[in-house]
């Protein structure tokens, strides 16, 4: 394969670990909100690396208990049900183009 065909599958790849980012985020701050717990701030990509963050105002040395692991695990849950869906439903939404597929394998 040639570099020009490689290229072509490096958009979808880029949207689909920026889409991951956001999500796995969004849904820590989500699930802290349903639990009534303190965020001090969502970082969006802030270090230059494309790494996100959600900083509660509970310091690490007091997460504890179940609230705290419905906070940190519900975000991998979250990831993995939405790829065995796009797995499971992919008949639906194969096509004949190659970058639809590869963004949806992607995201998968």
């Amino acid at each position: 394969m040639n570099l020009q065909k490689r290229l072509y599958f490096l958009p979808p790849a880029v949207a689909a670990a920026v889409l991951h980012n956001v999500l796995h985020e969004s849904i820590h701050y989500l699930t802290a909100t349903l639990v009534d717990e303190a965020v001090s701030e969502f970082r969006l990509f802030t270090n230059g690396w494309g790494i996100s963050q959600v900083v509660f105002a509970t310091s690490i040395a007091e997460r504890i208990g179940a609230r705290w692991l419905f906070i940190a695990w519900s975000p991998a849950a979250a990831t993995v049900l939405i790829g065995y869906l796009l797995y499971a439903n992919r008949a639906r939404w194969l096509s004949w183009r190659p970058s639809l597929n590869a963004a949806f394998w992607y995201g998968g």
